[in-house]
């Protein structure tokens, strides 16, 4: 027994869970033992037979026990005992605009090798998306051997999808990306419009990671692909009325701002103020304006903001 080569042995009631981990540690000896000396691997100690002690933080801890009876030194430690999970599967907001391509890195933290990721997504709201594909170019998975869809209901705006690393390298602990996923947008949409990226599952597909020590499922953060700028509709509401009307108010405003002594205000929103969408504000959105409001025929209507 290892109580009788090493003179002292430890369990714990649990060795696997998610932060802040509570374990009961116990330990035994054959030996008249003086003192008991733990080493939980996060910094903290007990002096008692056995402890309980709290995992605040995610990691992999070794823990070590060390007695002392009557002057014989004996220890007992554990490699790797205790894994303290936080891992996480997340997004981050995307701001896109109508009729473009839009990239969504899907990201992990994993505090254990990981050897298989499923990736569960779902991409509703009232900005359509359309998926166009997927990739692990630039991901911790590049190197995975097997890469599948598990799922896919264009439908209903979802799909899940695996990666494995078979005989490639396991993705070892760290954070980065795992996924990208490439969506085109509807070119009708406006502002304001969103869809929100959930990837904390659904029906029986969850965000699940498999790995040597175990398997389990990931805590998800939701996120949102929506439509930004301050430029509605069409360009040229200079002054930046509520109404968003185009008018000779946005002329006045724009002479002001490029030729006024002093120079009047700057526009609120450079977007509005740039009618021709040339990337500067200069006397061409002037005439631009100009022709669209008294030109005989009328010039063509502002561009649109996107």
């Amino acid at each position: 027994a290892v109580d009788e080569i090493v003179g002292v042995s430890f369990a714990a009631d649990t060795q696997f869970g998610w932060t802040p981990l509570s374990v009961n540690f116990a330990a035994s000896s054959a030996l008249t033992v003086d003192t008991w000396s733990w080493s939980f691997g996060d910094g903290d100690s007990a002096y008692v037979q056995s402890p309980s002690h709290v995992y605040a933080d995610a990691g992999m801890y070794t823990v070590a026990v060390e007695i002392d009876a009557a002057g014989d030194i004996r220890q007992a430690s554990k490699d790797s005992y205790i894994i303290a999970l936080a891992d996480t599967i997340k997004t981050d907001s995307t701001e896109t605009h109508p009729g473009e391509d839009v990239e969504v890195v899907i990201y992990a933290n994993n505090t254990i090798p990981v050897s298989q990721y499923k990736v569960p997504i779902e991409y509703g709201g009232t900005l359509l998306l359309t998926i166009d594909s997927v990739s692990t170019v630039g991901c911790l998975t590049d190197n995975f051997d097997t890469k599948t869809f598990l799922n896919y209901d264009s439908f209903n705006k979802r799909f899940t999808y695996q990666m494995t690393a078979g005989s490639a390298p396991q993705v070892q602990p760290t954070s980065g990306p795992i996924l990208k996923v490439y969506f085109s947008v509807n070119p009708t949409a406006i502002i304001g419009q969103n869809a929100t990226i959930i990837t904390d599952g659904y029906g029986s597909y969850t965000p699940h990671v498999v790995s040597p020590f175990g398997e389990y499922d990931l805590a998800a953060a939701n996120q949102e692909v929506y439509i930004g700028g301050c430029c509605i509709n069409i360009r040229g509401n200079a002054d930046g009325d509520i109404n968003d009307e185009i008018n000779i108010a946005d002329l006045v405003f724009m002479v002001d701002y490029s030729f006024g002594s002093p120079q009047g205000p700057e526009p609120t929103c450079i977007e509005e103020a740039d009618v021709d969408a040339s990337n500067e504000l200069n006397i061409a959105d002037i005439v631009y304006l100009v022709d669209y409001s008294f030109g005989a025929p009328a010039g063509p209507a502002p561009l649109s903001c996107f």
